[in-house]
């Protein structure tokens, strides 16, 4: 059975991943061209990794929108 723990190590297991939840933590909402910027990333691999740590964590809404 996939625990929620099992999927928040799972987020946290690659580098960029933890970058990312840094970046949110210390910086607050991004938009996603924002996170492009500023991660240099190619826009399928940002989305790869926002899909595993959109797995591995819960949201919450911020006004009208949901990072």
């Amino acid at each position: 059975m996939d625990s929620g723990k099992d999927r928040l190590f799972r987020a946290l297991a690659h580098s960029t991943r933890r970058r990312i939840i840094e970046m949110l933590a210390e910086e607050g909402p991004q938009t996603y061209s924002s996170l492009l910027r500023k991660t240099g990333l190619a826009t399928g691999t940002l989305n790869h990794h926002l899909e595993k740590v959109k797995g591995g964590l819960s949201s919450h809404p911020i006004l009208p929108l949901s990072y």
